[in-house]
């Protein structure tokens, strides 16, 4: 493993102390410290970066060049820090908006996992706020965020896509989009229980900060889910896992329960995999044990870790679809996977050729000639 990528897993050991010393063992050898401010805030671990370097002795660096990366570091941190406690208050300020009018929001990711992971929110860079409302509560909601100022950030999303499960928002002067969201994940992939996830979602915060997210054993599954998803592209999932798994006492059997009945066994096995062999995750041994003696999880958990070890996977690779379908559990989820990402259409596929409401239904014969052309490109490129 590169050092730089090394140095950012190190970041997210949910003891601070391991992080500091890991941290420090690191950073005695050569290490490109540019690149590590580039791959930290790609990945945003700007935050824990900071904090895991704020040992005495890294802040007396001993050559220019990692002086400058360690005051830009600082530097950019705190202004972070800030841009999350203005999204945390907006977050509170809209969730209380959408209650008063009797509708069930519930965060997830984002500042609520900050605060739920971490106890802290401006410890994860969040890039953006998700809601999650239900289906049949999305046109009040949509038509009260209106009021509020956020706009489609595009006219061609649509909430009638089959394949689409939120829309995205924007609101003058943000530098951050609203993703609202009806289904946790898109139809074509794993499964997430949204009504059970909202019947035990709990309310948390602090200091000012308040709203509504999944209970600490649906985060988790939701978190494994996601991470399965986008092939493990961040070294951040892994450390919000440990941190989650460390923070929060957890009912592990209602976690394994829940997972064998919506069939998301590997997607879970390789998560609390990766937290446990990356950030030093406290899972319980036994479950870490089963979960390794099912090879295909611990074949993916392999294939997942040496992805996040890469220096070139953590500036944008993606897993793709066979990492997909290997993460999937039966031949018939299997097929729905396929069939669903080569016709149900989403918004990307609005957005490729924009058409009349009236012609939406063309969208089934679109999707599959966009999707054949992106992959054309990808081979020419």
């Amino acid at each position: 493993m590169a050092p730089e990528p090394d140095v950012l897993i190190a970041c997210g050991f949910p003891s601070l102390e391991s992080a500091r010393r890991r941290v420090s063992e690191l950073s005695a050898g050569p290490l490109d410290w540019p690149l590590l401010f580039e791959l930290a805030d790609q990945q945003g671990l700007l935050p824990l970066l900071s904090r895991a370097l704020g040992g005495e002795g890294l802040n007396q660096p001993d050559d220019p060049a990692r002086a400058r990366v360690l005051a830009k570091i600082r530097a950019v941190t705190a202004s972070k820090a800030a841009r999350s406690l203005w999204m945390a208050g907006e977050l509170t300020r809209i969730w209380r908006n959408l209650e008063s009018a009797g509708i069930t929001a519930v965060a997830f990711k984002g500042p609520a996992l900050a605060h739920l992971a971490y106890g802290n929110v401006t410890l994860r860079d969040s890039t953006d706020i998700d809601l999650f409302v239900p289906r049949e509560q999305l046109g009040r909601a949509l038509d009260l965020l209106a009021v509020d100022g956020h706009r489609k950030r595009s006219e061609a999303w649509d909430t009638g896509f089959s394949g689409a499960c939120e829309i995205t928002l924007q609101r003058a002067g943000l530098d951050w989009a609203l993703d609202l969201h009806w289904r946790f994940t898109p139809p074509y992939f794993l499964s997430f229980d949204s009504g059970r996830a909202v019947e035990r979602s709990i309310v948390t915060g602090s200091a000012g900060f308040a709203v509504r997210t999944l209970c600490p054993e649906d985060h988790l599954l939701y978190l494994s889910i996601h991470g399965a998803r986008k092939g493990w592209e961040r070294v951040r999932l892994a450390c919000d896992i440990a941190a989650l798994v460390a923070r929060c006492p957890l009912d592990w059997d209602d976690v394994e329960r829940q997972a064998e009945r919506t069939r998301c066994r590997r997607a879970l096995g390789m998560a609390v995999i990766l937290a446990h062999d990356l950030c030093g995750a406290p899972a319980p041994r036994d479950f870490v044990e089963r979960a390794r003696r099912v090879r295909a999880v611990r074949e993916l958990a392999a294939e997942a870790g040496r992805r996040i070890g890469s220096a070139t996977h953590l500036a944008g690779e993606r897993g793709g679809a066979r990492f997909h379908l290997r993460a999937m559990e039966s031949a018939r989820m299997k097929a729905r996977y396929i069939w669903r990402r080569a016709l149900q259409p989403n918004q990307l596929d609005a957005e490729w050729i924009p058409l009349p409401r009236g012609l939406s239904a063309a969208y089934y014969a679109v999707r599959p000639v966009r999707l054949a052309c992106t992959a054309l490109r990808r081979v020419f490129r």
